[in-house]
């Protein structure tokens, strides 16, 4: 990816969809360079470009917390505290950064994926930083976002004629369960847990010649890229999620649960990151 712009182009939009799949309201959203950079609370997401790019958004407290309480009012919870408006508001940013991800990763050889985010001081230097408004309802909001490569982020070293010091280890990503201290889980998740998703299971892909296709009547064989011993790949939101295989249950096909895919795992394995071609579930 040579430039900043596809990922300063895309969290906008992203941050919007999460915004309206929670709130089931429009969410109107417009981005402008700027040169302020101020905010209360700075939140820092990775991405495995080439180079790679860091992404910090930052908000007021007012703004951040404004933010949340839309979504925990949509949410049906009205007496919101603070501790939970900030899980909240932290849960958006990266349900936004993952999108962000895989929005950018359309039309490339492979996919881009995010770290889990941690909270920053202030974002690192050298980076392109937008100004993103959001109106929800009467609500108008402000961010900031700064996008900064990540060679950006560290001051080339300079002569001097003093001796060489050792250098600090720069301090690793968070792990996932160091993550969670600020994605706690909130009455907001259990709101959704009725929410019903489509779940669809995947017996193989085929890429097959347009000339082919165009063969197809009833009774052709359309040939898989699965063995019968292997695994069949359960679905949701456009996600392997887990594998299985196939069983009948009272007369029915169903599918008993092998393995569970890994959330690092879950992108690269997305049906739409898969070799293009004819499909077949």
């Amino acid at each position: 990816m040579p430039n900043l712009r596809p990922v300063i182009e895309a969290w906008p939009k992203q941050l919007a969809q999460t915004l309206e799949m929670m709130t089931g309201a429009p969410v109107q959203v417009s981005s402008t360079r700027t040169a302020n950079s101020a905010a209360d609370l700075w939140w820092e997401n990775t991405f495995s470009t080439e180079p790679r790019l860091q992404l910090f958004a930052g908000a007021s407290n007012e703004d951040w917390m404004s933010a949340a309480s839309v979504i925990l009012e949509a949410a049906g919870i009205d007496q919101i505290d603070e501790a939970e408006a900030r899980s909240t508001w932290l849960e958006i940013l990266e349900q936004t950064a993952s999108s962000t991800a895989r929005q950018i990763s359309a039309g490339l050889p492979g996919p881009i994926e995010t770290t889990s985010g941690k909270q920053a001081d202030a974002p690192a230097p050298g980076g392109e930083t937008h100004e993103v408004t959001v109106v929800m309802g009467d609500r108008k909001i402000s961010l900031v976002l700064t996008v900064v490569r990540l060679e950006a982020a560290v001051s080339p070293s300079k002569p001097s004629n003093q001796p060489p010091r050792t250098l600090a280890v720069p301090e690793a990503l968070p792990p996932e369960a160091q993550v969670q201290q600020y994605l706690a889980p909130s009455r907001t998740m259990d709101a959704l847990l009725d929410v019903h998703l489509p779940v669809s299971i995947s017996f193989g892909q085929s890429k097959i010649p347009l000339r082919d296709v165009l063969k197809l009547t009833t009774g052709s064989v359309v040939e898989l890229n699965r063995q019968p011993e292997d695994s069949v790949d359960i679905i949701v939101n456009d996600c392997v999620i887990a594998r299985g295989e196939v069983v009948v249950v009272d007369g029915n096909y169903a599918v008993r649960i092998q393995s569970i895919v890994g959330r690092q795992q879950r992108l690269s394995l997305r049906p739409d990151r898969q070799e293009a071609g004819g499909k077949t579930r």
